[in-house]
């Protein structure tokens, strides 16, 4: 805990710091006084500050502090999706911490920061675009990174922001060969999707036709209804949407519907002003707010209840909302994409989902095959897998052999895609050969009775922890790996490991 006069000295370090950043003249003085600005407020040992090249999709280091020279252009910080999707959401606070002799990564949302002994990665915005990563190592005197801590370099990457900001029209004005430069190395990171994001990929018919819809649809402002079983891909077709239209130098928003409780869906739409219930400490912006100019990305729309349905489709027909607890009317520029993977038309028979607002979202409709619908576009999927886990773990794999391959295009999927990508990299990280091998592919449809005789005898609880001691073992028992291949929150997982009482050896 800070003593007071450890907090005094700390304010004095960060208002000389934020004075240092005010001349700045320039990109390469800011990022010069920011780091070192840095390292001085918490005392750290090694630090560097990467900005994203947007062109290659990747950091790369601008500054290194206390590395030596043979390591100063290391990446540390793998852009891995779950990074890159947190970041996107305009997430705060990275950890890089150990666990067991293993690295995990934390990724903390404001106000949940604790206290932390570990490497830190602080992300930061300008004009809602991801610009680069201040990452800070262990402090030099072995303590923790206390909350006051993490509140001035909060305040410290404010200042930077705002110092970018001021630089920003100053840079667009140079001329030549520099203002080029300074401004290529200035474009946010929309962390958008490459060409041919997995989902999408596919020479099927079903896949093209889609393909050509996003292309017809995305220029046109229009409400967008995607449907289709889950994994077949919606977000992405969502983010297709968003990056090839106007609005697509804004940060889309996005809401899965289905993981908010009735009770928080309206909050978190609309935001709420302090003290509008219990909990409620200060004013919060909705996402109708955050989506302001851009595109909002409703996911499982057919999840949410009939009050707040009728929120909603007042908020399409007007452009205007109120904050819960609020007075003051808002107005909002939103194009809006939904997704479900419900049957709105049944639904609306059975008095669950509003008639009037299904036209309203469904101006346009996408709806996405299964996977078992277009069995010609797994090899292609799974080749893709194959190469990006390969890559991730390290392993070198040459493809897939032909009866794993005649496997995998005979399995149903009922998951789709996503199932398809665990298979992939659960194969991946057991294989110990150059090709992916029959057995470590699932039993098709006509193996099924194999399978029913092996598990025959066992309660679904005990398939379960069984499977969980399998992905563990094949991970080394890295939770945040296990969690990822099993499709659950490392939260989630914690608690079955518990519950099983499966622990590391």
């Amino acid at each position: 805990m800070t003593t007071p006069d450890e907090y005094s000295a700390l304010l004095s370090r960060l208002a000389e710091v934020g004075e240092a950043l005010l001349p700045c003249q320039d990109l390469d003085a800011l990022l010069d006084a920011l780091i070192d600005g840095a390292v001085r407020l918490v005392g750290c040992c090694q630090a560097s500050l990467m900005l994203f090249d947007a062109q290659m999709l990747r950091l790369t280091h601008e500054r290194v502090r206390g590395f030596p020279a043979s390591r100063s252009l290391e990446a540390r910080l793998v852009l891995t999706e779950d990074v890159a999707k947190w970041m996107y959401e305009g997430g705060e606070l990275l950890a890089l911490a150990e666990e067991q002799g293993a690295r995990f990564l934390m990724m903390f949302a404001p106000g949940e920061a604790r206290h932390f002994r570990c490497e830190l990665r602080l992300p930061f915005y300008v004009k809602g675009l991801l610009v680069g990563v201040l990452s800070l190592g262990q402090k030099g005197d072995g303590t923790d990174y206390g909350a006051r801590e993490l509140d001035a370099l909060r305040v410290l990457m404010s200042q930077g922001v705002m110092c970018l900001e001021r630089l920003l029209p100053q840079e667009q004005r140079m001329t030549g060969g520099q203002g080029k430069q300074a401004r290529q190395r200035l474009i946010g990171f929309q962390v958008r999707g490459q060409e041919g994001e997995p989902e999408l990929l596919g020479q099927s018919p079903a896949m093209q036709a889609v393909r050509q819809l996003i292309d017809e649809v995305a220029p046109r402002d229009v409400p967008v209804l995607i449907a289709g079983e889950s994994g077949t891909g919606k977000e992405l077709v969502a983010r297709a949407i968003h990056r090839k239209s106007q609005r697509a130098t804004c940060p889309m928003v996005t809401v899965n519907c289905a993981a908010l409780p009735d009770a928080l869906v309206e909050s978190e739409l609309f935001g709420h002003e302090k003290g509008a219930f219990t909990g409620a400490c200060s004013r919060k912006m909705g996402k109708f707010e955050f989506a302001h100019g851009s595109t909002l990305f409703l996911d499982e729309i057919g999840d949410m209840s009939l009050a707040v349905q009728a929120k909603l489709l007042r908020v399409i027909e007007l452009g205007t909302f109120q904050r819960v607890g609020g007075n003051d009317t808002l107005q909002v520029d939103v194009r809006l994409i939904t997704a479900t993977n419900r049957d709105l038309r049944q639904e609306i028979n059975l008095g669950r989902f509003r008639e009037d607002l299904y036209y309203r979202i469904n101006v346009v409709e996408i709806a996405l095959p299964p996977l078992r619908q277009r069995r010609e576009d797994i090899p292609l999927l799974a080749d893709f897998f194959v190469r990006r886990f390969a890559r991730r773990y390290q392993k070198p794999l040459k493809g897939i052999d032909p009866r794993a391959q005649q496997r995998l295009v005979a399995y149903d999927y009922p998951g789709n895609v996503r199932e398809l990508q665990n298979i992939i990299e659960r194969a991946v990280i057991l294989e110990r050969g150059p090709y992916l091998t029959f057995h470590l592919v699932p039993f098709s449809p006509l193996e099924g009775k194999a399978l029913v005789a092996d598990s025959e005898h066992l309660t679904l609880e005990q398939l379960e922890r069984r499977y969980i001691e399998q992905v563990m073992r094949a991970v080394g028992h890295n939770k945040s790996q296990a969690a990822r291949i099993l499709g659950i929150a490392r939260k989630t997982l914690r608690e079955k490991l518990v519950k099983y009482r499966i622990a590391p050896p």
